[in-house]
């Protein structure tokens, strides 16, 4: 069986729109913990154009995961 980590816990753990640098620092803590996966998401339009309009930030971050 393969678990992994609702993007709730990224908002409790950090805050209610995480930063792509604090999905960074929870795809390290999902990795330390066992998991195999997690999820991410845009809570807002702004959040999303902010944060996952940036495709060098995304690109860092799936390489960072990977």
């Amino acid at each position: 069986m393969k678990l992994g980590v609702t993007v709730a816990y990224a908002r409790n753990k950090f805050k209610q729109e995480p930063s792509l640098e604090d999905y960074s620092k929870f795809v390290d803590w999902v990795a330390g913990a066992g998991f195999k996966g997690f999820e991410l998401a845009a809570f807002s339009r702004e959040h999303f154009y902010s944060e996952f309009g940036d495709d060098k930030k995304v690109r860092s971050l799936v390489d960072h995961y990977n």
